[in-house]
């Protein structure tokens, strides 16, 4: 009786633990069924046309708080707007302060003063600060000892802000400035301007002249890091990322990279072989070159790249034109400002 009892408790026992066993492997397979979620990723969102008509945005520029501002040439009028984090557009006035030439109001450069103003430079050699609200006004209408010259070359062709406050002033005239940020005089370099330039994570600001790559800081200490390592090709496109280190393209679309410790790659080259003629960083350490490529009647090609490798290659979507200006949003958006009126929003959502 004793061993038939004894074989019936071990009898329950184990179709108890198997009834456990059983139970524990459908939960686990529950939970290996499920799908993860897709991980979002950085694509093209939406097109805004705010003018309705074709035009083409020469400036743009984002702002602390979320607006964006920019600059288009509208029927030969420069026209200002502002650029809601809701993507809703505000037109704001014509700029109306040239002296010079008949199109001296049209925007070469822009860059910002502090966070909610930002400055606009002409082709007369004039800044303008605005705030995206109010009327624009002069900030500066001239350079110590900077005329204008036949034909606008003292266009303000770059405004970067270092972090300290002070403003550097890249002009077409082969002339640099740095004013404080009332715009009073502190330094001039009258030998060599930088074709495009970038601020860089350690406060200091990255540019290029010719096949050279130049530093500076605040004090006007000008420093030469390294040269364009395809050869004597001048380089015309430069986007420096938060890790320190930089993306280079030159005019025959070499594209290559520079570490924070100065060591030069070469990373390949656009599809054309023709130079990518502006760029922006993501915030994960990535630049994205433009290709302009409306010779081909094809659309501008988005290039990818990290310090150590282009990423990949795709066309720029939600737009007929090309892009002739970008910003980077607070929220991480990428703005493309176009030849056509449109305004092409990409980012992660």
């Amino acid at each position: 009786m004793k061993k038939k009892l004894f074989i019936l408790v071990l009898l329950v026992m184990s179709l108890g633990l198997f009834t456990g066993c059983s139970s524990n492997s459908t939960s686990k397979s529950v939970i290996n069924n499920q799908k993860a979620s897709t991980p979002q990723k950085f694509r093209y969102i939406k097109t805004i046309n705010p003018f309705q008509q074709s035009c083409v945005f020469d400036a743009i520029q984002a702002l602390p708080n979320g607006d964006v501002v920019a600059a288009a040439d509208v029927s030969n009028q420069s026209r200002l707007i502002t650029i809601k984090p809701d993507d809703n557009t505000i037109i704001g006035p014509q700029l109306k302060f040239a002296r010079y030439y008949i199109n001296g109001d049209a925007v070469t450069s822009i860059g910002l003063l502090n966070n909610s103003t930002i400055l606009l430079g002409n082709i007369d050699g004039q800044i303008i600060q605005w705030d995206g609200q109010g009327e624009p006004s002069i900030w500066k209408d001239s350079l110590p000892d900077t005329y204008p010259s036949i034909g606008g070359n003292i266009g303000i062709i770059a405004i970067k802000k270092f972090n300290d406050g002070k403003v550097l002033l890249a002009c077409g005239d082969d002339r640099m400035f740095i004013v404080d940020s009332n715009g009073n005089y502190i330094w001039s370099y009258k030998k060599g301007t930088f074709s495009d330039s970038a601020l860089c994570a350690d406060g200091d600001i990255i540019g290029v002249n010719g096949e050279n790559i130049y530093k500076i800081n605040s004090l006007g200490q000008l420093q030469k890091v390294g040269s364009n390592p395809y050869g004597k090709q001048g380089i015309c496109t430069v986007v420096a990322l938060k890790n320190g280190s930089a993306i280079f393209c030159d005019e025959g679309g070499n594209i290559f990279s520079m570490t924070k410790d100065y060591t030069l790659k070469k990373l390949g080259t656009t599809s054309t072989l023709k130079k990518a003629e502006t760029g922006v960083a993501l915030n994960n350490n990535t630049a994205i070159l433009v290709e302009k490529r409306y010779e081909l009647n094809k659309p501008d090609n988005l290039i990818f790249c990290t310090q150590d490798k282009i990423e990949k290659m795709e066309d720029i979507q939600g737009t007929s034109g090309s892009v002739v200006t970008v910003t980077q949003r607070a929220n991480g958006d990428i703005i493309f400002g176009t030849n056509s009126g449109e305004l092409v929003v990409y980012g992660i959502r």
